[in-house]
């Protein structure tokens, strides 16, 4: 449920639920072989680690999950080293964003929650945008390069024909750009099953 590129050659991706552990994958690889997976301890349950934030300079991972909490990973021994509670702010840490230049962190989830800006050992948490304006954000990434926000939203539209059956599943991203493929979205569809999809990005 999280993602977050580490040290520019890794990608950290969280599961929950049965699995509740991190992958790691080499990114730089054209293949993105898995590299390295470890159990996610020290608190999270259920869904587990949200979302994830990497800082650079003290080579750390910042792992959002329930009850306000972040944990923070060595990003080479994938060992916690600390453990905060975000102040000002109730509920899942559910998307995990953080900024160098200002050593802050930001957080947000779905619109039960303004978008809240705490320092990296979850101090100082105050909203900054309201969760209104949120909409149904579950995931926050800063571009250091773009000084922007990327916020994942929620909001996907699900319909069901009872005219037709079929195994394939269809997602549309925006109109332009389709997906139909025979997975589920479940660990052993995505992880072990053979199954096949394509992605459709002609209109016509």
């Amino acid at each position: 449920v999280g993602v977050t590129p580490v040290e520019d050659t890794l990608m950290w991706v969280s599961a929950g639920q049965s699995a509740l552990k991190i992958y790691v994958y080499n990114i730089k690889d054209p293949a993105r072989p898995l590299v390295d997976s470890f159990a996610q301890t020290d608190g999270p349950t259920g869904w587990g680690i949200r979302d994830m934030a990497w800082n650079a300079a003290t080579d750390e991972v910042l792992a959002g999950y329930g009850n306000q909490k972040v944990n923070v990973y060595d990003a080479r021994t994938h060992e916690v080293k600390s453990t905060y509670t975000v102040s000002g702010y109730s509920g899942p840490v559910r998307g995990m964003g953080y900024r160098a230049l200002e050593d802050s962190c930001w957080t947000c989830n779905f619109d039960t929650m303004p978008m809240t800006k705490f320092s990296k050992k979850g101090a100082n948490g105050h909203g900054v945008r309201s969760g209104t304006d949120m909409k149904s954000a579950y995931g926050i990434a800063v571009d250091e390069h773009r000084h922007c926000f990327w916020v994942t939203q929620a909001g996907v539209q699900v319909r069901k024909d009872p005219q037709l059956y079929m195994h394939a599943k269809i997602i549309i991203v925006d109109g332009k750009e389709a997906f139909v493929g025979s997975e589920n979205i479940s660990t052993q569809s995505l992880d072990e099953n053979r199954e096949l999809g394509i992605i459709v990005s002609d209109a016509g």
